[in-house]
This record gives structure tokens, sequence and C-alpha cells, in this order.
């Protein structure tokens, strides 16, 4: 698994043109969530806004840990 940080990550989810993506990041009660078949949508007042097969979720950026988007990415 490829380590990248987390304003690369940033830049791959912004750059995957709605394509499905897996995003997994920890909540705000420190629980560990998975996004799977997710689609970026936009930015919204900071935080990373997908779409899900639930709906819509915002993903704050600083808590995310695991990518991925044609490869697999552990972010630090």
């Amino acid at each position: 698994m490829i380590k990248i940080s987390k304003t690369k990550a940033v830049e791959i989810i912004k750059s995957t043109s709605s394509k499905y993506m897996t995003v997994k990041n920890i909540t705000k009660d420190g629980r560990d969530r998975t996004y799977k078949s997710s689609k970026y949508i936009m930015d919204m007042h900071g935080n990373l806004n997908v779409l899900t097969k639930d709906g819509y979720r915002n993903i704050r950026p600083e808590t995310i840990f695991y990518l991925k988007f044609k490869q697999e990415y552990a972010v630090v």
C-alpha cells in the first residue's frame, strides 16, 4: 500500500471526476467509518461532500486514513 499525505489524498479525491472510490475516516465520536462506492461532489465548508449509497456525506479531510481509487493508499 502506498503512503500519501492528507493533502495528496484530497487532491486525488478531487481529481476523480465523479468516479467511484472508497474512503475510510474517523468520525467525531472516534469510530472508523467506510464509504464504499462513493463519488466526490464538491467542497462544502472545508469538508469533502461525497455521494454514497446512503446519501450525501461530508468528510473532514483531516480524518481520512485510507483511500482506494485505482490503487490503495494509506493516508498519513
